[in-house]
């Protein structure tokens, strides 16, 4: 197993004193209720460990952290959404309704996040990808954008994760308001639903150079006057990128050629990085297939040891 040190999570822990999650021993503690900004009717675990965080959070912003209690709710609320939305026959308007208030409100929850996060981990703009003429689908990591840059790749894939779950309650939102409204659909909170589906796509796929390439400083300059392959960068990026990329793959609000393009950077990632589950992901076309994204996540949380 190759080490390539520890993440600038570590390091912005040490920075301030406090002893990094890794290294401290594991302590569960009741939680009595979960932060305010969650929707209450969710389903919380109700043992957690005050050391524990998906990503190892420095614990000097204590706020920043409450993202897992999100990724908690999170998960149960897409396992109740999958049971409602996918039998037309037994939801009623009323547990749709339920269902979308549980869902704008983890919503909010998220669009609350990133103004919590130190100002170390905030993305960065490094450059810009223009369209080109052609009508052909770009390459791998060439999808017209922003280029981002972020401070160390855990922190670019937490990012992603917490654009990846707003997106899965974007989608439950929308299938629901679809649900209820039917042909009386308001244009207006449709609107407001694909621009904020608009921003956490792109964000994602703005990552997607800082993730792969071996050299982002070359990958933007060549990007400037040609688009030729990107080089492999460490495999990890392409680990930490698999799950997120499998959701906006699979997510049928997502347009249809970024899906095709997400695709294609996990085909990519198994090809050149030699992850084969990234291979395995590329070919499925449905969120539902949870085996394979249960087995992707499994391999993301061992990779976080590398």
């Amino acid at each position: 197993m190759v080490n390539y040190g520890p993440s600038g999570a570590c390091h912005a822990c040490r920075e301030k004193r406090k002893k990094c999650d890794q290294s401290r021993p594991d302590l569960e503690v009741e939680i009595s209720e979960p932060p305010s900004s969650l929707p209450h009717s969710s389903a919380i675990v109700n043992k957690v460990s005050k050391k524990f965080s998906v990503l190892c959070t420095p614990l000097f912003n204590q706020s920043s952290s409450a993202i897992d209690f999100f990724y908690a709710s999170t998960v149960s609320l897409v396992r109740k959404a999958k049971a409602l939305l996918d039998n037309e026959a037994e939801a009623t308007v009323d547990q749709l309704c339920q269902l979308k208030s549980e869902a704008e409100q983890l919503r909010e929850a998220y669009d609350t996040w990133p103004a919590t996060v130190p100002l170390e981990w905030i993305p960065k703009s490094v450059g810009l990808i223009t369209p080109k003429a052609e009508d052909t689908l770009p390459q791998v990591g060439y999808w017209p954008t922003t280029i981002l840059s972020y401070y160390d790749l855990y922190i670019a894939s937490l990012w992603n994760n917490y654009r990846k779950a707003a997106l899965l309650m974007l989608s439950i939102i929308l299938r629901c308001h679809y649900r209820i409204n039917g042909d009386l659909s308001d244009r207006i909170f449709e609107y407001s639903i694909q621009k904020d589906i608009l921003k956490q796509s792109e964000g994602i796929v703005s990552s997607i150079p800082y993730l792969l390439t071996a050299d982002l400083p070359a990958f933007v300059e060549n990007a400037a006057k040609r688009s030729p392959p990107i080089i492999p960068g460490q495999p990890i990026g392409g680990l930490l990128s698999m799950h997120t990329l499998f959701v906006l793959a699979t997510l049928p609000m997502i347009e249809e050629e970024l899906r095709i393009y997400a695709r294609d950077c996990l085909a990519w990632i198994g090809a050149h990085m030699g992850i084969g589950q990234a291979t395995v992901l590329s070919k499925y076309t449905k969120l539902n297939q949870f085996q394979y994204a249960t087995e992707a996540r499994v391999i993301i949380w061992t990779g976080m040891l590398i």
